[in-house]
């Protein structure tokens, strides 16, 4: 499986790059993921209840911080895929099901390796 994955994330071929490899199986198929470290590539899971509760608190962030206030961060994490922004003093974001899949894994980091 490690052969697989390291065919299939290129970018861990890269001289001084290290990453850490993770797996999983789901509908029968085996999937891969590389943690490559820094601030990307991350290979953890956004369940939609957690997003929810992201949800809320920049809900309230975009009522108090004026009608197109930018959104930090540290607020949304992980979640900042969905492209959370502050709209005319609400929050909007793009639909859960666009990055994560139904266990809230992000679509774009999990290769499948068969």
């Amino acid at each position: 499986m490690l052969s697989k994955a390291k065919q299939i994330f290129t970018d861990c071929a890269e001289p001084g790059m290290r990453c850490e490899y993770h797996f999983r199986n789901t509908g029968g198929s085996t999937l891969a993921c590389a943690y490559h470290g820094g601030n990307w590539g991350f290979c953890t899971q956004m369940p939609l209840a957690l997003v929810k509760k992201i949800d809320k608190r920049t809900e309230d962030f975009c009522q108090h911080s004026g009608p197109d206030a930018m959104i930090p961060h540290v607020m949304i994490g992980e979640a900042e895929v969905l492209n959370y922004e502050c709209i005319g003093g609400h929050m909007r974001r793009e639909p859960y099901s666009n990055a994560f899949d139904v266990d809230g894994w992000k679509f774009e980091e999990w290769k499948p390796l068969n």
